[in-house]
């Protein structure tokens, strides 16, 4: 009895283990790396994954082996964007205040590189990032990104070159603001590719080729007669990342190829 007594106490704690292992152990597909970026946060199940879409795309390919601020530029913004989906998921998730805090760090750290890499363009996510949160979480959203620590940190990363050379320089703040954004949005001073033509040229032809080989699986994917592809809330974002600042993009008469590059992260 001794004997069969010990056996069940031994197979009864040898269970409790097994459940106390089970119950602390975090499902693979959440698992959050040291930045707290969920492992499937834009459903790419493998990491090579959009390596490989980015390193096999034409544009990307491309500036990679130019020296351009492009390429910096579409990485700046690409982190801030991240930083902005990583609030999300921890709002949404459950994760708690130090992810989201984390995630607006990272968005704003970001948006500041950007804007000191080139000034006002970096920030044309920004605009579709604050529409989707006041589309998804309202006034509360939009309060939670303009935490005051994170944008205070982006202003003095973003300005205070600008600010440091329009106090040297007479004359430069109105060349910042008139020249270099006015001029290029609303006149064709620059000579970049202005009006139709311009934008067929420079646009056109990159929109149809600089995003090959995968703009070919976009454009001929169908889905069942009478079906609706689910606009979840990753495709409202990446929809409104790249229709948005494509718009401006398309509107401004000075153009380059280049100009787009980032855009080929959302795509």
């Amino acid at each position: 009895v001794d004997h069969h007594q010990e056996g069940d106490d031994h197979r009864q704690e040898v269970q409790r283990q097994a459940d106390a292992v089970e119950a602390n152990r975090v499902p693979r597909r959440d698992h959050v790396d040291p930045l707290g970026v969920d492992a499937e946060l834009l459903r790419f199940r493998h990491t090579w994954w959009p390596v490989a879409m980015w390193s096999t795309t034409v544009l990307p390919f491309v500036a990679g082996n130019i020296v351009t601020t492009d390429s910096l530029l579409t990485l700046f913004e690409a982190a801030a964007a991240a930083g902005f989906v990583l609030w999300r998921q921890a709002m949404h998730g459950g994760r708690g205040p130090a992810y989201a805090s984390r995630g607006v760090w990272l968005m704003w750290l970001g948006f500041g590189l950007a804007f000191l890499v080139k000034g006002p363009p970096g920030l044309l996510p920004l605009i579709p990032l604050l529409i989707f949160s006041q589309w998804e979480r309202g006034a509360t959203g939009l309060r939670a990104l303009l935490a005051p620590a994170p944008l205070l940190a982006f202003l003095i990363i973003a300005l205070w070159w600008f600010v440091y050379l329009a106090a040297t320089h007479d004359g430069l703040l109105r060349y910042f603001l008139v020249h270099e954004v006015v001029d290029r949005v609303v006149t064709s001073v620059h000579q970049r590719n202005p009006g139709w033509m311009g934008l067929l040229e420079v646009y056109g032809v990159t929109l149809l080729a600089g995003l090959l080989p995968w703009s070919v699986p976009v454009l001929f994917s169908r889905w069942p007669r009478g079906a609706r592809m689910p606009l979840d809330w990753n495709r409202r974002l990446l929809l409104l990342w790249w229709l948005l600042p494509l718009l401006v993009f398309l509107l401004a008469q000075s153009r380059l190829h280049l100009y787009l590059l980032p855009l080929s992260v959302p795509f």
